[in-house]
């Protein structure tokens, strides 16, 4: 496929170099395109987990990226900048392997997700047929029209398919993680676990993001005070969590823990005019990332078990009357249990501290992916 019948192109003469190197490589007869029409899918490494999980890969030199876009496909013209220049490292069948080219470490093979949201792919350089280019990406527009025609024959069957009740292994695995530590407590409250994504069987290891958590609290703040409305209301809202029993001031005993995990969590207030009269809400980013993880990332979110809005509308066709009922802060009827608080920490400053201090919640929050699982096993 040629790549200036797909669209504008140009040739150029590039100039490039590993970002560890001054050695310069000449590349002729390279084509130039639009940064419109040379959309690559964006591909997410985590360093740290990847050499942890194939220790043989611990002399590459690489650095950790999320969310990156390639810009440059290196093709079998300029195959030489590929070779490798160093012993290769190889792990076994099934393992990546790494290779240093003279444009730095490549990572080839297959690899497993790893902590992040977005597949894995660690290929750094695609080898094409000589003066050709092809761009599996050029699929996208064929997979975005097939989605299209799913999404019109889901709804063209709405309400008479059958729907399958088939769980994927994952879905499976996040049932059984809160029913395994799943209990009553002598006030009746329900408490359950975090749906964690066991490695091994054992717990994740989150890593200390207090500090980019303590810059962003303490910049929102600093906002809120200039607004007082907006602040008297985010202030009201926690001092109702503490009322109610919903969340606590860290202890001694809490910050000085051997906990297998703490995470904190960035809280923010959220303004929904469409409410009346205006609803005003906390809400906790548990998307929020440091070190490219998220605690979403750690965390299943399960199988729907919430049941489908079509079966309570067809039943307003059976009789005369209807009748509607909601449960008052749906989520803080259930508790968490206390290992897993450690993750749900956040910064506060009442009107009478003179810094920002460190809260648990101790109930179900809406922002952890596995929330609505929860509250649905609960």
């Amino acid at each position: 496929m040629k790549l200036h019948n797909l669209f504008p192109a140009i040739k150029v003469d590039l100039e490039v170099k590993a970002s560890d190197s001054n050695e310069i490589i000449l590349l002729k007869n390279v084509f130039a395109v639009s940064q419109e029409n040379f959309t690559l899918p964006a591909r997410s490494l985590n360093v740290e987990q990847l050499k942890e999980k194939f220790p043989f890969l611990k002399d590459a030199d690489f650095e950790s990226y999320y969310n990156a876009k390639p810009s440059l496909l290196i093709g079998s013209p300029h195959a030489s900048c590929c070779e490798a220049i160093a012993p290769i490292l190889e792990g076994g069948e099934g393992n990546p392997i790494g290779i240093k080219t003279k444009l730095g470490w490549s990572i080839y093979g297959g690899a497993p997700e790893l902590y992040t949201e977005e597949p894995l792919s660690v290929d750094v350089t695609t080898t094409t047929t000589s003066n050709e280019v092809e761009l599996n990406e050029l699929s996208d527009e064929k997979h975005h029209l097939d989605k299209i025609f799913e999404h019109f024959c889901s709804i063209e069957s709405l309400g008479i398919a059958q729907k399958s009740s088939y769980m994927t292994q994952d879905e499976s695995l996040a049932i059984e993680s809160i029913e395994k530590e799943w209990k009553v407590l002598p006030s009746g409250s329900i408490e359950v676990p975090l749906a964690w994504k066991l490695i091994d069987g054992q717990l994740p290891k989150l890593p200390n993001n207090y500090a980019m958590v303590y810059k962003r609290q303490l910049a929102h703040e600093q906002k809120l005070i200039k607004q007082p409305a907006l602040h008297a209301a985010f202030i009201s809202n926690f001092q109702d969590l503490l009322k109610e029993g919903y969340a606590r001031e860290a202890t001694v005993a809490d910050l000085q823990g051997n906990w297998p995990n703490i995470w904190y969590l960035p809280m923010s207030l959220v303004i929904n005019e469409r409410k009346i009269p205006v609803k005003y809400r906390n809400v906790y980013d548990a998307s929020a990332k440091y070190n490219n993880v998220s605690l979403n990332s750690f965390l299943y979110k399960g199988p729907k078990l919430i049941v489908d809005i079509l079966k309570p509308i067809f039943k307003f066709r059976e009789g005369k009357f209807a009748f509607t009922s909601d449960v008052k802060s749906m989520y803080h009827r259930v508790f968490i249990n206390e290992r897993d608080q450690q993750v749900q920490r956040v910064l506060f400053q009442r009107i009478c501290q003179s810094t920002l201090k460190t809260y648990i919640i101790q109930v179900m929050l809406f922002g952890p992916s596995s929330s609505p699982l929860h509250f649905a096993v609960g």
